[in-house]
């Protein structure tokens, strides 16, 4: 059995809008021959999340869960359900949870200088 870990929820906690959040997951084959591995996922914040393509027998690898995008029209409560495909016909099934806090920056004074040395 091709091993995951974590095996079926990843939880990024806390979230703000506007930032870019990174997970691993690690994946085994224990198997004797070599398997190819897809991902498959409906959020468009997930979209840059990539896996390794092929597992040697015995060898290790990851799925880099990107989370980005993330936006006031995200739902709060992100739960979203990803699949793994293993050699074009088994799926793992994986659950991505994470709470987006939404934030407000406020200055005083009113108005701020930027600029390129001292002022």
């Amino acid at each position: 059995k091709i091993e995951f870990s974590p095996d079926t929820t990843l939880d990024f906690g806390e979230i703000a809008e506007g930032t870019m959040n990174t997970t691993t997951v690690s994946i085994y084959n224990p198997l004797e021959v070599e398997i190819e591995l897809s991902v498959a996922c409906s959020r468009a914040e997930l979209s840059k999340t990539t896996i390794c393509p092929k597992l040697a027998p015995g060898e290790r690898g990851s799925l880099q869960l990107v989370l980005t995008n993330v936006t006031g029209s995200t739902p709060r409560r992100l739960l979203v359900p990803m699949t793994i495909i293993i050699n074009k016909t088994h799926e793992r099934r994986l659950s991505i949870r994470a709470q987006v806090v939404p934030y407000q920056i406020h200055v005083e004074p009113a108005i701020v200088t930027i600029s390129p040395g001292t002022v």
